[in-house]
């Protein structure tokens, strides 16, 4: 059951999505446009499937109050983040039922990799680096696509901003973040175009918090007010990018990217026992490159390929131990390549063809997992076929896995074709009205902790087999002013890769679940000029996901809502700008979870609904842009979880001054 506010929350965001669609608006806004120059096309021709994706840009980062990168993917109707708490908590991302595995997540439209873990931790990015989020759900964001993508459930698309300006001088711009329990991060940013086919950029950033936030714990009649501990962290971050144009119709982009931290991980709450001493630095660079080349008016070629190196180190100090601490190591390399061809034969016919393959060693101190090996190779073609309104779009991936190891029993060699349909309807007499309909089969491999973790871990496993189904339609209106959307789906996962007790003291890794998933999600944007310089901006989202077990019937389980997944959720934010200062108001609302499968006594998280508001303004002292934010998260002080026993933080104030040339 909903509790009282989050019941309110949850019917204001569905009578502003009622309401809202019949509210006239101009569409001219001053800040929603702007004027470019002349130039030449000299990229790829990319098709956009507007109806498949959904994308927050800067505009929406300040008009809807966001602040982090977990916090603009929530925000997106079928998203649910599993947040363990904190700036330096654990942060993944499951859409529409499914597990996080089964979300890829890419930097600038390549795949970032993690064979051992199978999830990314989308809260080490920060969102002011960030030019644009994309999530494409079921289908591609555009025409063609790597096969690697193409075999996704679902993928998040982080973009950064471009190291190619407009003119020839440089553009220079530093920040300086501070907030409440110990925020602090500075940045800088460099771009240039040294020429009219090069351009370059740099940019660093270093972030440090104690995040020892306060939370309130309720024992009996006791109510306990207490701070979390052990949970101090630092990050840095380096990233350089290059941008190159051979020749008319071709690019070349490369970037290389470094990221550091340690952190201190509190670990669970736990009544009377706050102390933790738990440790784990990380360690991450990578180089990746994109070719692009027109070869002929008809065909166009990209090429990405990609290394990175991981290193995590994780430490646990307690007296228990017969060492005092024990210690995981984990190095992971990976090299990925990946080549794709779009021709186009006809108006209405287009044909691609592409090919992956990635290369992902594990090495580590524990036995069992050290000198793990994949081998895997993703292979799609795909026509679409454009008639008058109708797009249709048919694909077919291959995927092939193979393990090995330097001793003991390897993971199981995979290979599967998984079928993909997509049609989308554009009425002729209703220009503003799209209809979409899919059907998807996609598969993942065990990860390697799955396969090989101490006593945990399974070489025996099968992949995960889901299946996806649903419709769509997307309406706008007023040029654009106004737009809704609105989903229904169907998903199904076999062969769900669970953890399940072989006795009363160990757990290990299996085939067991079958998980079946019916949910219907709806979006709604709307901007309106007031007058001259004065614009309100208003967003709605609401999302139902029925997410049960069908494994075995008679269990506890049996029928019963997955853990950490609401039934309901949803969230509203209205944003008013003025010559004089903008203004953000939102709020999200979640339902009740569980935190176990069988939903026993104990297990249940409290419904919640969160409160924000955030102030900017930019004042252009020519030919300087200052910018000044104040954020309010958590408004109101609302004691909630995401993750059973890992308390959000409250209140929390950031203030961000901005400066470019």
């Amino acid at each position: 059951m909903l509790e009282p506010a989050c019941h309110r929350c949850l019917t204001v965001v569905g009578l502003v999505c009622l309401c809202a669609s019949s509210w006239g608006a101009e569409p001219t806004a001053l800040s929603d446009t702007v004027r470019l120059s002349a130039a030449s096309v000299t990229e790829r021709r990319t098709v956009q499937v507007s109806g498949w994706m959904q994308q927050v840009d800067t505009l929406d980062f300040r008009r809807q109050g966001l602040t982090s990168v977990a916090d603009a993917l929530g925000r997106l109707p079928g998203v649910t983040v599993r947040d363990y708490g904190g700036a330096g908590g654990l942060k993944t991302v499951a859409v529409r039922g499914f597990s996080a595995s089964h979300t890829l997540v890419a930097y600038d439209g390549i795949p970032l990799g993690d064979t051992r873990g199978g999830q990314v931790d989308v809260g080490r990015f920060a969102l002011a680096d960030l030019q644009s989020l994309r999530l494409s759900t079921a289908a591609a964001s555009a025409f063609p696509q790597s096969a690697r993508q193409a075999a996704a459930a679902s993928t998040v698309d982080l973009q950064t901003y471009n190291a190619f300006p407009t003119d020839l001088r440089p553009h220079l711009s530093a920040r300086l973040a501070a907030g409440s329990f110990g925020h602090v991060e500075p940045a800088f940013a460099y771009a240039q175009r040294l020429s009219s086919r090069f351009g370059m950029s740099v940019a660093g950033s270093y972030y440090r918090a104690r995040n020892n936030y306060p939370y309130t714990v309720t024992n009996g009649p006791d109510v306990l007010r207490l701070r979390r501990q052990n949970s101090r962290m630092e990050r840095a971050v380096a990233e350089a990018s290059a941008k190159w144009l051979p020749a008319e119709g071709q690019s070349v982009e490369a970037k290389a990217y470094f990221y550091d931290d340690h952190r201190q991980l509190p670990g669970p709450r736990i009544l009377y026992n706050e102390e933790n001493h738990e440790r784990q630095s990380s360690r991450e660079a990578f180089g990746q490159l994109a070719y692009r080349n027109r070869l002929a008016p008809t065909v166009d070629l990209t090429v990405r390929a990609k290394f990175a190196y991981q290193d995590s180190r994780y430490a646990d100090y307690d007296d228990t131990y017969p060492d005092g601490s024990i210690r995981q190591d984990y190095r992971e390399r990976e090299a990925y390549v990946s080549a794709a061809v779009a021709w186009h034969p006809l108006r209405a016919l287009s044909l691609s063809l592409a090919t992956d393959y990635a290369y992902a060693r594990l090495g580590s101190n524990q036995p069992d997992e050290d000198g793990a090996r994949r081998h895997s190779v993703w292979q799609n073609v795909a026509m679409r076929w454009r008639a008058g309104g109708l797009t249709a779009t048919v694909s077919l991936t291959a995927q092939q896995f193979a393990n090995s190891v330097e001793a003991g029993e390897a993971g199981r060699n995979l290979s599967r074709l998984t079928p993909a349909l997509h049609v989308e309807w554009r009425p002729r007499r209703a220009a503003l009205l799209r209809l979409r309909a899919y059907y998807k089969e996609t598969y993942r491999p065990p990860t390697f902790t799955e396969n090989y973790y101490y006593h945990y871990g399974s070489t025996r496993l099968l992949p995960e087999r889901a299946r996806q189904l649903g419709a769509g339609l997307t309406l706008t209106a007023w040029q654009g002013a106004v737009t809704f959307s609105a989903d229904a789906y169907h998903n199904t996962v076999r062969d769900k890769i669970t953890a399940v007790p072989v006795n009363l003291y160990l757990w290990r890794m299996t085939n067991t679940g079958l998980t079946d998933v019916w949910g219907a999600d709806a979006a709604l944007s709307a901007r309106y000029a007031v007058a001259r310089g004065h614009l309100v901006a208003l967003s709605a989202r609401y999302a139902f996901q029925r997410v049960v077990d069908r494994t075995t019937p008679g269990t506890s389980a049996y029928g019963k809502q997955l853990p950490y997944t609401p039934e309901h959720s949803g969230g509203a934010s209205v944003a008013y700008e003025s010559p004089w200062v903008g203004v953000a108001v939102y709020a999200n609302a979640v339902a009740e979870r569980f935190s176990l499968p069988s939903h026993i006594e104990g297990t249940r998280l409290a419904p919640y609904a969160e409160w924000g508001a955030a102030l900017y303004r930019e004042f252009r002292l020519r030919p300087v842009t200052l910018s000044l934010r104040l954020d309010a998260t958590n408004l109101f002080d609302k004691q909630y979880e995401v993750v059973a026993r890992y308390p959000m933080p409250g209140r929390a104030f950031l203030f961000t001054v901005g400066v470019k040339w």
